[in-house]
């Protein structure tokens, strides 16, 4: 089943070109994934991703700790380093810091910078706070 769109689109300007993006979480997809959209969009047009060519899709990397994250169930952007890009906070409720053993899902947001050079989303140093 095609769960795109799970998590509430949000709008921000992650590459600093003044053009509203478009976030689309997928956090129902066992792992998860995010993709950010880039403006100009116009009002009422239909998005269809397999055929958007300025977007960035970003899925956690293939470690035991993403398996059920459900990364992307939940997102914001976020002004936080005085930039004139806007950064986006992805929520993962299933993250687990733990890569073997028993999963405990403590969850884990993590922290993603805009910029004004590519690639435009960027993951920050300080991304992987765990709950």
């Amino acid at each position: 089943w095609n769960t795109k769109g799970f998590a509430f689109p949000a709008v921000g300007d992650f590459n600093g070109d003044n053009h509203p993006d478009l976030i689309v979480g997928n956090g129902r997809y066992d792992e998860g994934a995010v993709n950010v959209i880039y403006g100009p969009i116009a009002q009422g047009q239909k998005l269809f991703l397999e055929n958007i060519t300025a977007k960035t899709t970003i899925v956690p990397n293939e470690f035991p700790q993403f398996i059920s994250a459900q990364f992307g169930n939940s997102i914001k952007p976020v002004k936080i380093d005085g930039s004139s890009c806007d950064g986006l906070l992805v929520g993962a409720p299933g993250f687990s810091r733990y890569s073997t053993g028993s999963r405990t899902g403590e969850g884990g947001a993590f922290l993603f910078l805009g910029n004004t050079n590519p690639p435009p989303i960027i993951p920050s140093s300080a991304s992987a706070a765990r709950f």
